[in-house]
């Protein structure tokens, strides 16, 4: 399971249809949130802006201190609280703001998504999907690395043993060797089926979905279906 924070941290991006960006001054002074607001940008996800910061909190000042988020959301409309009472109309002003980002962002993306039939097989083992895993691995992959992985493939169909069994500790890079592999894998391979455990998600932790999910990827991938 993955125990990792930055593991999580980009599941959790890369998994969301919009990110809701709470800008004040520790927000903007957290490295964590910075690596995901830039990640966000990376991954094209819909933005949405909301200011918390303190009355005497100079706007500008911090505009210039931290340009680089701040040009992020430069042409973005943003909602600003200012610490207002949620029974103040100006709390409720900017809150209409925000829901109507929020619905806007939410209906780009149903629009901009591409409906695929899917096999009865499909629609029996519900099997989950993990192209938004796979392609926040794309952005962290340095083309060449990990080759290693290959050669102690093509060994281990050499021997006996019927399992292959790559260990270590979270974060130490075990899924994006596994992920180099499925970029470099030799033309005599078939990748029968990929699950991505993932402790944080509901889903992705669930034996049963893990089992359905092999059955289904197995047979579309070798024909059985």
């Amino acid at each position: 399971m993955e125990s990792d924070i930055y593991d999580s941290m980009g599941s959790g991006i890369a998994g969301c249809q919009a990110v809701v960006a709470c800008f004040s001054l520790g927000y903007l002074e957290s490295p964590n949130c910075m690596l995901e607001l830039g990640f966000a940008q990376d991954l094209r996800k819909p933005i949405i802006p909301v200011f918390f910061f303190e009355e005497g909190e100079d706007i500008t000042t911090l505009r210039q201190k931290y340009s680089k988020a701040f040009l992020i959301i430069a042409s973005k409309k943003y909602s600003d609280f200012k610490r207002w009472d949620a029974l103040d109309s100006n709390w409720e002003a900017a809150f209409d703001i925000f829901v109507k980002e929020v619905e806007c962002a939410l209906n780009k993306v149903a629009l901009s998504a591409v409906v695929v039939p899917k096999s009865p097989l499909e629609v029996w083992l519900v099997p989950e999907s993990f192209d938004a895993d796979l392609e926040a691995y794309t952005l962290e992959y340095v083309p060449g690395t990990c080759l290693w992985i290959v050669p102690a493939l093509e060994a281990w169909t050499r021997t006996k043993e019927r399992v292959m069994y790559l260990n270590g500790g979270a974060g130490t890079g075990k899924s994006l060797i596994v992920y180099s592999l499925t970029k470099n894998l030799p033309g005599n391979f078939v990748i029968g089926a990929l699950f991505i455990c993932r402790y944080n998600n509901v889903q992705k932790s669930d034996p049963i979905v893990l089992v359905s999910t092999i059955v289904s990827s197995l047979c579309l991938s070798l024909g059985g279906v």
